[in-house]
C-alpha cells in the first residue's frame, strides 16, 4: 500500500500500481500455513485469517476504510491438496460485502471444482489455471464466459516451476539489467540448491497449464495478463513478455494476446474507461516499439520508449544496474 501512494504521488518511478492489500484466507491457510508457515511475524500483512462471515465482513470493510484498497483477492484452495480452505458462505460473504463495497473480487483456485464453487459465488475473476480436467472444467469454463469472469492463468509462473530443475532457465530469460543483483543472487543461489529428481519420479505436468488456458480461450473465456511476480524467477516486467508469448502458445493470437494485456487488465480492476486502449480522451500509458509485435510476439521486447501518464521515458535510463 505504501508502494501504490509513492507511484500515485510520483515519488516511485514504476508502473500503476492497483492494490489488493492484504488477502483473504482460511485460519492456518495458504500462505499463511506455506509460505510463511504459521510464523506469526508480518502475517497481517499479507493475509488475513477469517473463520465465519461477520467476520470476514467486518474485517474487509477496515480494508476498504483503513487502506482504501482498489480490490480484493481471497483464497479458496487447499493447497498444498488438503490445507485448511475459507468456508463457502465466507466466500459467499466476502463476494457479496466486496461488491456492496464497490469493490471487484479475485479468488485464488486450484481446481476445476473450486473455480466452479467461486464462479457461482460471483467472483470477477481467477486467479492461477486449474491442472484438472473433465466435466466440471468445461462447467466452469461455460459458466465463467456466460458470467463475464475474467480468468488469469499466469502461465509465467508455472512455466517455472515446469523448469525447476534447470539451471540455465533464470540466465534464458536475460535477466541482465531488468532484475536487481540482488534479486538476481538469491534466485541463481536457490536455482543451484533444487534436488536432482529421482530417475523414476513423475514431473508435475505444470506445461499442460499453456494448453488449459487455450482451451478456456476458446470456450470465450476472457483472459488477463497476470505473472505472479515476485515468485522466484518469475521477474516483474520480463515475465509479462514471457507470459504474452505462452499465451500465444496456448492460441492465442498476438493481437489477443496484446489485448489480455491491455483492454483485459483495464477491464480486470475497473480502469477500462480511461486505460487499456489508444483513443482521443483516455491516458497515455504507451509503449513504442521497434518492431511489430502482431508479426512475432517477442517483438514486444524492442521498446523504443516508455509512455507513463503524457511523461516519455528512455527505456536505457530504466535499467538496473
Amino acid at each position: 500500500m505504501a508502494a501504490r501512494s509513492a507511484e500515485h504521488d510520483g515519488a516511485l518511478l514504476g508502473p500503476r500500481i492497483f492494490a489488493a492489500g492484504s488477502l483473504f484466507t482460511a485460519p492456518g491457510g495458504h500462505p499463511v500455513g506455506t509460505i510463511l508457515r504459521n510464523k506469526a511475524v508480518r502475517v497481517g500483512d499479507l493475509a488475513i485469517e477469517v473463520g465465519d462471515p461477520a467476520e470476514a465482513r467486518q474485517r474487509l470493510r477496515q480494508q476498504v476504510e483503513q487502506h482504501g484498497i482498489d480490490l480484493v483477492k481471497l483464497i479458496y484452495s487447499s493447497i498444498p491438496g488438503d490445507g485448511p480452505r475459507l468456508r463457502r458462505d465466507v466466500l459467499d460473504a466476502l463476494v457479496d460485502e466486496a461488491h456492496r463495497l464497490g469493490r471487484r473480487v479475485f479468488a485464488h483456485v486450484s481446481t476445476s471444482e473450486e473455480a466452479a464453487e467461486c464462479v457461482e459465488a460471483g467472483v470477477d475473476g481467477l486467479e492461477h489455471m486449474v491442472l484438472d480436467d473433465g466435466p466440471v472444467l468445461d462447467r466452469v469454463l461455460t459458466a465463467a464466459h456466460e458470467r463475464g469472469v475474467i480468468w488469469t492463468p499466469t502461465l509465467s509462473l508455472f512455466d517455472r516451476m515446469a523448469h525447476d530443475l534447470d539451471p540455465a532457465y533464470i540466465d534464458d530469460l536475460q535477466p541482465d539489467g531488468f532484475v536487481s543483483q540482488t534479486v538476481l543472487r538469491s534466485a541463481r543461489a536457490w536455482a543451484t540448491q533444487q534436488s536432482t529428481a529421482a530417475p523414476d519420479a513423475q514431473a508435475p505436468p505444470w506445461e499442460r497449464t499453456v494448453e488449459l488456458a487455450g482451451r478456456a480461450h476458446r470456450a470465450g473465456v476472457r483472459l488477463s495478463l497476470g505473472t505472479d511476480a515476485g515468485m522466484i524467477a518469475v521477474f516483474h516486467g520480463l515475465a509479462v513478455h514471457r507470459e504474452l508469448e505462452l499465451l500465444v502458445r496456448a492460441g492465442l493470437t498476438p493481437i489477443e494476446a496484446l489485448a489480455a494485456a491491455t483492454t483485459a487488465a483495464a477491464a480486470k480492476v475497473g480502469v477500462d474507461e480511461r486505460l487499456g486502449t489508444v483513443q482521443v480522451g483516455k491516458e497515455a500509458d504507451l509503449l513504442i516499439l521497434r518492431e511489430n509485435p502482431i508479426d512475432d510476439i517477442r517483438n514486444t521486447r524492442t521498446i523504443d520508449m516508455v509512455i507513463k501518464r503524457g511523461t516519455p521515458f528512455d527505456p536505457a535510463e530504466l535499467r538496473v544496474e
